[in-house]
């Protein structure tokens, strides 16, 4: 329902119903199962800490991947099958598990990517 009516006056806004939230909060027992406690030295998993990229500027075409428009020299790709685009082996080595960066999962697109 359009808030404009047909002399474009704005019409008044729907009442809302009063909060019934109460005034003072009751305090309630949490049982916790101690089978289902994690040790506080348990080893988190390395994929928690993961990265992501995003379409910005050259980041993925001309950074992660050869840009189709402007070609790196083969000695620098990896090439790769079915005529995908090669990866950078320089920044690859850069941002992989064991090099400067130690990203251990790196997810493209990287926020809400909704196809």
């Amino acid at each position: 329902m359009s808030v404009w009516d047909h002399t474009n006056r704005r019409k008044a806004p729907p009442t809302m119903a009063e909060p019934s939230h109460p005034q003072t909060l009751t305090p309630f027992p949490l049982a916790v199962d101690p089978k289902r406690v994690r040790h506080p030295e348990a080893e988190v998993s390395e994929y928690l800490y993961s990265g992501f990229l995003e379409h910005l500027g050259k980041c993925i075409y001309g950074g992660i991947v050869d840009d189709p428009k402007n070609p790196s020299p083969a000695d620098v790709l990896e090439a790769q099958e079915n005529g995908k685009l090669g990866y950078r082996k320089d920044v690859k080595k850069l941002i992989s598990r064991d090099g400067e960066l130690e990203v251990p999962l790196l997810r493209w697109p990287g926020g809400e990517h909704w196809t």
